[in-house]
């Protein structure tokens, strides 16, 4: 597990989550601005977490010191009903923690897959690359802006 997956993801929202194998849970997120750099057609990316052992979330808490003491939300259903906008994350005590918008998202997992919603196999690499095209397109769009 680490954390560069989930910073890729920075500003997306996680907008489904589903059991695909009893142990892999398949997660829908979209990150509209990320998703303009590719070429092929797609909705969603898909972050297929492997072995999975820990999916919980702890609703308006954004100091993970404090949730020892704050039931968390663990079915998967339930916590789609949250704004699941994703904003930071650390790993602590070989967890995941992804700060959200309106609370804490905790997991644990083996390995992870990232698709396209068309079922293309996308690396951590060249989603990172098509991030810094992103970003880049944006920074050169609001210096434009300014220099008018």
């Amino acid at each position: 597990m680490d954390t560069e997956i989930w910073d890729l993801f920075h500003d997306g929202t996680l907008i489904n989550a589903q059991e695909n194998t009893p142990w892999n849970l398949l997660l829908t997120i979209e990150l509209e601005y990320v998703r303009e750099e590719f070429d092929e057609d797609f909705k969603c990316f898909l972050l297929e977490l492997h072995e999975c052992s820990l999916f919980e979330y702890y609703p308006s808490v954004w100091d993970i010191e404090v949730i020892k003491d704050i039931k968390s939300v663990k079915d998967i259903k339930s916590i789609l009903k949250y704004d699941l906008w994703m904003t930071d994350v650390e790993k602590k005590n070989n967890e995941m923690i992804v700060y959200c918008s309106d609370g804490i998202l905790k997991t644990k997992y083996r390995d992870y897959s990232i698709f396209l919603d068309t079922g293309t196999k996308v690396s951590k690499h060249d989603l990172g690359i098509k991030l810094d095209e992103a970003v880049k397109k944006a920074q050169n769009s609001k210096k434009n802006f300014h220099d008018k």
